[in-house]
């Protein structure tokens, strides 16, 4: 969330004494679930004042359809609903509340997904230098089985959105629950090196390699909260908590190794304070066969992945279409 509060008084031809916004205050929120049998969230006063406090609020997962009434004093809502599931569910869901003293400089762009939103802030009613496009988005997880009832991936419509509308006419935003974890899975490109005939770019700068992280998995109790403050207060962790502040990671070289420092602090206050999450399922053996690499194990689990969704919904013809 970003709170900034300042307004200019300009004048310009035919208008005087008119008042500019030239900043305004924004939040994200995934609210799981806006309205439900046992709460309404906008009866919560605890919730009304933390929403209330912005100019734009931008909720994600509120599982209600347009059927439902929505009515926030000093505000319009402006919701992109999911269908109702099998089970007769509203899942997901986009909520947008937009303050009324700034609705004049707001549009809500049309496009085709129920799963992210683009709305324009008007330069000229702002006083920006430019327009600013905000994307309000939800990016499905890769374990749910919605992902397999789309034929778009988000990311790559979101991608071309931005390349083919909106970005020569203005700055981008984007925003919202984007379930960006990758756990152990690479966040960068492998063995993204420089390629003259493969990139047309003379500002792209190339990955560099880092180590594959593991994703530790610690076990959090009631009493975890005191433990970890006081293993980072521990000798050892004080010492190497000063040596990250004293060092000049400025270089924009040292950003890799400033994260890994950082990363092993946690790590080493969560291993003299937590206890570790035993596996309690054997780990499966991948097939040793020479032919059977990496890549065929991920396609083969990717494949058992859409064929359990397909057993679970036989009668859905976009996970059919996209089993076979």
């Amino acid at each position: 969330m970003t709170k900034v509060q300042n307004k200019s008084t300009n004048l310009i031809k035919g208008i005087t004494n008119r008042t500019f916004i030239s900043n305004i205050t924004i939040c994200t929120w995934n609210i799981g679930g806006l309205i439900s049998a046992n709460l309404n969230k906008l009866t919560d006063s605890n919730f009304l004042n933390n929403i209330t406090a912005y100019d734009i609020v931008l909720l994600t997962e509120t599982h209600i359809g347009k059927d439902v009434n929505i009515v926030l004093p000093g505000y319009k809502y402006f919701p992109v609903c999911r269908p109702k599931s099998a089970n007769n569910r509203y899942f997901g869901g986009l909520g947008i509340f937009v303050k009324n003293t700034i609705l004049p400089g707001i549009e809500i762009l049309k496009n085709t997904s129920l799963d992210y939103q683009w709305v324009k802030l008007d330069k000229k009613f702002f006083n920006f230098a430019k327009n600013i496009f905000l994307c309000l988005a939800y990016i499905i997880p890769a374990s749910s089985s919605y992902i397999f009832q789309s034929d778009d991936d988000p990311l790559e419509t979101k991608e071309k959105d931005i390349i083919i509308h909106y970005d020569e006419g203005g700055h981008i935003v984007l925003c919202g629950d984007l379930n960006a974890r990758t756990g152990s899975e690479f966040d960068f490109i492998e063995n993204d090196t420089y390629d003259p005939f493969e990139m047309d770019d003379e500002e792209y700068e190339y990955d560099i390699w880092l180590q594959k992280r593991k994703s530790c998995k610690f076990k959090w109790t009631d009493c975890s909260k005191e433990q970890f403050q006081d293993a980072l207060c521990h000798p050892s962790c004080k010492l190497d908590i000063n040596a990250f502040l004293t060092n000049n990671y400025q270089d924009k070289s040292n950003i890799n190794s400033s994260a890994t420092d950082l990363q092993n602090i946690i790590i080493k206050a969560a291993q003299m304070s937590l206890k570790f999450k035993s596996n309690k399922y054997k780990k499966k053996t991948i097939n040793k066969k020479k032919w059977y690499d990496q890549d065929l194990y991920n396609k083969n689990r990717e494949l058992n992945t859409k064929a359990k969704h397909l057993s679970e919904n036989p009668y859905n013809i976009n996970i059919r279409n996209n089993y076979f």
